[in-house]
């Protein structure tokens, strides 16, 4: 969805304000000129944000946040949710209290009514076809749910199965969707809305988002930190370990593997394998936070109340692990070794291994604090359990307590192995992706990343490797989407692998 916007949008308003400038470390927190409370957010591009929030407010920048304008659509009521559609003529919707829905045709000059009949309370809207911007659907107050198939000319409602309060609505194709709701309430259409069902969730607290990365894998948040996700597309849905007690009101995926979800008293927490694992990401702030949206993997916004706007350049990551390796040594034992670009905040790092089922702590190493410069680590594992199969990951601190992982790495034993290896993951990937290496023995080798016409894009390596398994992050923010080359070169070594960017 958040690619489809190729105009530019600028709202015609009031008053300009200056953003304090973003950091490329962690969250920042933007200065869009107001206090009113944003519920909604989304980008249609790196640089172009429209937010909306009480009152009728709307907000917008085309400069990435650094200035804003703000204004209303015509409305006192609040307003809950925005969407940016249709390619080659933008169409702004909003959505909100009172039945409240609103058009602009003409990039917030001015703005139109949508009739849906109803006086409820309407808390999210969804393009199915974003492109087009043909298909929408509502959902609100008491159950109600809206579709229209001619871009919002007409609206007919759709029965609901409960007439719950619903709050939000994600559609992984023009037929097959999802409405989450109060007390567990999960509905399921495979025509368009034309019929909804009632999915089982197991739970009777109060969902507040869904959304899916593909048309099996889906992902919903509510009331008390809840997580739950399905792999079959929708037909049942399993809960989720969450770092988090507090309400979570909002989640978004910027690529299939790297997933943010936002809530209560500034709660922020983020994956990065799909879903599997989450951890607790630095906010700077104690406000309720309402909406997230991200453009790439890295680049992203969040709105929330007292006119929050956060914005993160690398995921909200305040430690930037650029190199990570596992290097088995003569007496039996495995020496871990990382370094950091930068660092923010950092407490320091949770050295954590797995040899079966469960990670266990091995010990701890002290960060650098706030640090501009590269920093090197080590940590030696001395007795590593004999003849199994290892992993070894960082789970990085902050003073704050929140925390992040690294991505992990895996020892086969203490064979050495046959050959070198050369793997990236994700791949295909999202402006980033981690680049694993395998070495029998130690080799100066050269670790480069080529376009498909033969020239270097990126360094991440060149001198002497230790035998063992290393991982190198390349950020390829910036980049066109395309094939890549990574390439592994020294004595007796010209390892190739192709990495796929996705747009």
């Amino acid at each position: 969805m958040k690619h489809f916007i190729t105009r530019a949008f600028s709202l015609v308003l009031v008053l300009s304000l200056t953003a304090s400038t973003a950091s490329a470390q962690g969250w920042t927190k933007l200065t869009p000129g107001t206090g009113k409370s944003l519920r909604g957010i989304f980008s249609a591009s790196a640089s172009m944000t429209i937010a909306v929030g009480d009152d009728g407010l709307v907000i917008g920048t085309t400069d990435g946040g650094l200035t804003w304008s703000s204004g209303t659509v015509g409305t006192t009521e609040d307003l809950h949710k925005v969407f940016v559609m249709n390619t080659f003529a933008p169409v702004i919707a909003v959505v909100g209290d009172n039945g409240t829905m609103r058009y602009s045709t003409n990039v917030g000059i001015s703005w139109n009514t949508w009739n849906g009949g109803t006086n409820e309370n309407l808390y999210d809207i969804f393009v199915h076809d974003p492109a087009a911007g043909t298909m929408m659907t509502v959902v609100g107050e008491s159950g109600v749910i809206l579709f229209s198939n001619n871009g919002g000319n007409s609206w007919v409602f759709r029965l609901s199965p409960v007439p719950k309060r619903l709050n939000g609505v994600f559609f992984t194709d023009l037929l097959n969707g999802f409405i989450v709701g109060d007390g567990g309430v999960i509905l399921s259409t495979t025509n368009s809305g034309a019929a909804w069902s009632q999915v089982t969730s197991g739970t009777n607290t109060d969902l507040n988002h869904v959304f899916f990365t593909n048309a099996n894998t889906g992902f919903i948040v509510g009331d008390g930190g809840l997580l739950m996700n399905t792999t079959d597309a929708g037909q049942t849905w399993a809960s989720v370990t969450s770092p988090t007690t507090r309400n979570l009101n909002r989640l978004f995926f910027g690529s299939t593997n790297d997933g943010w979800a936002v809530g209560e008293q500034g709660t922020i927490i983020h994956t990065s394998d799909g879903g599997s694992t989450w951890s607790t990401q630095a906010s700077g702030v104690t406000t309720h936070l309402n909406s997230v949206f991200f453009t790439d993997p890295t680049t992203g916004m969040v709105a929330g109340d007292n006119g929050t706007v956060l914005k993160t350049t690398n995921g909200g990551v305040p430690v930037e692990l650029s190199a990570f390796s596992a290097l088995h040594t003569i007496d039996g034992g495995v020496e871990l070794q990382w370094r950091t670009a930068t660092e923010d905040g950092n407490f320091g790092f949770e050295v954590q291994r797995r040899s079966d089922r469960d990670w266990e702590v091995l010990g701890f190493v002290a960060g650098a604090g706030d640090s501009r410069i590269e920093r090197s680590y080590r940590y030696a594992d001395a007795s590593p359990p004999a003849g199994v199969a290892l992993q070894y990951r960082l789970r990085q601190i902050d003073l704050d307590g929140s925390w992040e992982f690294s991505p992990v790495l895996s020892l086969d034993g203490p064979a050495p192995l046959p050959h070198a290896a050369l793997s990236a993951a994700p791949n295909p990937a999202r402006h980033s992706s981690t680049i694993h290496v395998q070495l029998p023995e130690a080799a100066s080798l050269r670790l480069a990343i080529h376009s498909v016409d033969g020239r270097r894009i990126a360094l991440l390596h060149e001198g002497q490797l230790a035998a063992g398994t290393h991982a190198f992050r390349w950020n390829a923010a910036g980049l066109p989407a395309g094939t890549y080359l990574a390439a592994l070169d020294g004595p007796g070594i010209h390892e190739r692998s192709i990495i796929i960017l996705t747009p």
